[in-house]
């Protein structure tokens, strides 16, 4: 199996940006090539009554200022050699980064993973999983450091 076109999905945290360098460094030793991405998903808030809400965005001004954060981030990483384009979903993690990856007709899937567990996990979840679960395509999950 060849790695050629891989997605790495940051969430601009430092975890993920060690996603995005290891996964730069994959794809000069395998010849292929970055897509960076990100969510603009507002995160739901929880009320004391159990229901959720969500915020409000601006979604052309948010998608823009998140294009410039990706750019920025290649440049941070060190990967513009690889780093072949960027692309801002509007939807949650788990379930666009793995229609995504098969639009783009990828062959990886590099995403950073905080490795919460217990309570955290239970109540947040995790993106990593949601994103294999979801997909036929390789999932790197580069822990955090």
């Amino acid at each position: 199996m060849t790695f050629k076109k891989i997605l790495v999905a940051t969430d601009f945290s430092d975890c993920s940006l060690g996603a995005v360098k290891e996964a730069g460094e994959l794809a000069r030793k395998l010849g292929g090539e970055i897509i960076l991405c990100t969510s603009l998903e507002a995160p739901e808030e929880t009320t004391l009554l159990g229901g959720s809400i969500k915020p409000l965005i601006d979604f052309p001004k948010e998608t823009a200022d998140a294009e410039k954060k990706l750019r920025q981030l290649i440049e941070d990483a060190g990967i513009s050699d690889v780093a072949k384009s960027v692309r801002v979903t509007p939807h949650a993690p788990g379930e666009e980064v793995p229609e995504l990856a098969e639009k783009l007709k990828c062959d990886l899937i590099v995403v950073g993973t905080h490795g919460r567990t217990g309570w955290r996990h239970f109540v947040i979840g995790s993106v990593t999983e949601r994103i294999i679960r979801k997909t036929e395509i390789p999932v790197l999950a580069i822990p955090c450091k």
